[in-house]
């Protein structure tokens, strides 16, 4: 009966997300490789209350670089559309489109904070810190689940999907001069 719930909202959400795929007539970039990359050690420390799965991945780190920054930044003083959409491809059954509108430098350490939307999500949001090779990473989409990425401590990307749904119940408020 949940799911028939959702329908009302998924379907138009997904509907506008193709359609916005479509009508551009440009293949969205995705955010890791395909194929050659497992599940394996390193990811302990990636494990707690509400994540359901772990994928060790490669990432184009390109895609969000320096040099795209500068574009992005450019495109903004222009007044051009300041919407640069990647397909965050986090498991085989897990797509997420986001559309970066936002980047900002850093210091302490130096790097760049990517802020962006969930597109067909209106809920959605996604921001993402890199510095160097360590990247750290939140999408939602207001349903209940959140995608991270995370930099493990033997340097390799991780992304992992959590349910919110399976985080403890919060306690009853405590009133003023109970203990």
């Amino acid at each position: 009966m949940r799911t028939v719930r959702f329908l009302p909202i998924l379907f138009p959400a997904l509907f506008s997300a193709a359609c916005l795929h479509a009508s551009t007539g440009l293949k969205v970039p995705e955010a890791f490789a395909r194929g050659g990359v497992t599940t394996g050690s390193g990811a302990t420390n990636l494990e707690g209350q509400g994540v359901r799965r772990v994928r060790r991945v490669m990432m184009n780190l390109e895609l969000f670089g320096e040099t795209q920054a500068r574009q992005f930044m450019g495109q903004k003083r222009d007044k051009a559309d300041g919407n640069q959409p990647v397909e965050m491809n986090f498991f085989p059954n897990v797509r997420i489109t986001v559309g970066w509108n936002q980047v900002e430098r850093v210091d302490r350490p130096s790097g760049l904070v990517w802020s962006g939307t969930v597109v067909g999500a209106p809920a959605g949001h996604a921001v993402m810190a890199i510095s160097g090779k360590n990247v750290t990473a939140t999408v939602t989409r207001g349903d209940g689940w959140i995608y991270e990425i995370r930099t493990a401590p033997d340097g390799g990307l991780w992304v992992r999907e959590i349910d919110q749904k399976k985080f403890p119940k919060e306690r009853e408020p405590v009133a003023p001069g109970r203990e």
